[in-house]
C-alpha cells in the first residue's frame, strides 16, 4: 500500500495534467475552438442526436450547449435536422466540413504529443495507458466514496468552511 504522501503526489501531478490541458484550452479559444465546441464535434461524430440528450453526454446546461451548437452551426460545422421520431424536435448532426476540421485538429494534436513521446517504446506506452486508466477509475471511486452515503461532511471530519 502507499503511502498518503506519495497519493498526494500523484494527485498533484493529475491536477496539473489538467492545469496543462485548461491552457491548451485557453491558446485554443483564442483561435476559435472552445473546448465545449471541440467536445460537441466529438460527441456529434458517432451520431446525430436531440441538443438535450448531447448536454447530458457532456454534462453540460443545456443553455451553453446550446451556445455552442449556435457558434459551429455558424460556422457550418454542425447543423440542424428534423427529428424522424418527433416531428416536434431537431437533431443536431456533424457535417462534413465539421468532421473534416475535427479530424485535422484531432490528428495535429495526436502527432505534436506523438512527436513527445519518439523515445517511448511500445510497451511503455501500452504500461502508461493502462496505468492512465486504472488512474481514472480509482479517482473516480474516491469521490464517489467521498460523496456516497456515509460520507463526513467537512464539519464532520473537522475541516472549517
Amino acid at each position: 500500500m502507499i503511502e498518503g504522501a506519495q497519493a498526494g503526489v500523484i494527485l498533484g501531478e493529475m491536477v496539473e495534467i489538467g492545469r496543462t490541458f485548461r491552457a491548451a484550452g485557453r491558446r485554443s479559444r483564442e483561435r476559435g475552438l472552445t473546448g465545449t465546441k471541440f467536445s460537441v464535434l466529438q460527441q456529434l461524430r458517432a451520431s446525430s442526436t436531440r441538443l438535450t440528450d448531447l448536454a447530458v453526454r457532456l454534462e453540460l446546461s443545456t443553455p451553453v450547449t446550446s451556445r455552442a451548437v449556435q457558434a459551429l452551426e455558424s460556422e457550418s460545422l454542425v447543423e440542424r435536422n428534423p427529428d424522424p421520431d418527433d416531428a416536434r424536435a431537431v437533431r443536431v448532426s456533424i457535417t462534413d466540413a465539421g468532421l473534416a476540421y475535427l479530424t485535422v485538429r484531432e490528428n495535429a494534436a495526436v502527432s505534436a504529443f506523438a512527436a513527445h513521446l519518439g523515445d517511448w517504446s511500445p510497451s511503455e506506452a501500452a504500461r502508461t495507458i493502462e496505468t492512465l486508466r486504472t488512474l481514472r477509475d480509482r479517482l473516480a471511486r474516491a469521490f464517489d466514496d467521498l460523496e456516497g452515503p456515509g460520507a463526513q461532511s467537512s464539519d464532520e471530519a473537522g475541516i472549517p468552511a
